[in-house]
């Protein structure tokens, strides 16, 4: 949970990164998203890192130190574990990304922009 007023230097440098975070999403219009699609095996596993995000301003222009938050439906298929998207079970998936968003600065709409990656399982 993030604390308001922060207790230590950590504190106080991980509050400031959020706020800079929250700051660059409000400006966000769309996220780039490569590769567009993922296809793993079952029990694979992938580093979220290897999926790039290119956050964009409504004008095209790049808009940098956004922290994007991944998500997967349905968990059943795919799940993310730590920094890894986990394949789970055969069938469809959807990796959810977005900027991350503290809340404090009102956002043009809570989920937008939301960028949807289709993942396919195959057994193996």
């Amino acid at each position: 949970m993030l604390q308001t007023e922060p207790r230590t230097r950590q504190d106080s440098l991980r509050l400031a990164a959020f706020r800079r975070a929250d700051s660059a999403a409000a400006l966000v219009d769309s996220l780039l998203v490569t590769p567009a699609t993922l296809r793993l095996r079952v029990g694979d596993s992938l580093s979220i890192e290897q999926v790039h995000v290119d956050a964009r301003d409504r004008t095209g222009a790049h808009v940098l130190k956004v922290a994007p938050q991944f998500s997967v439906e349905p968990r059943t298929v795919a799940r993310l574990r730590g920094s890894y998207l986990v394949a789970l079970a055969a069938g469809q998936a959807t990796l959810l990304i977005k900027p991350v968003r503290l809340g404090r600065s009102p956002p043009p709409a809570p989920t937008r922009p939301l960028t949807r990656v289709p993942v396919q399982v195959v057994d193996p």
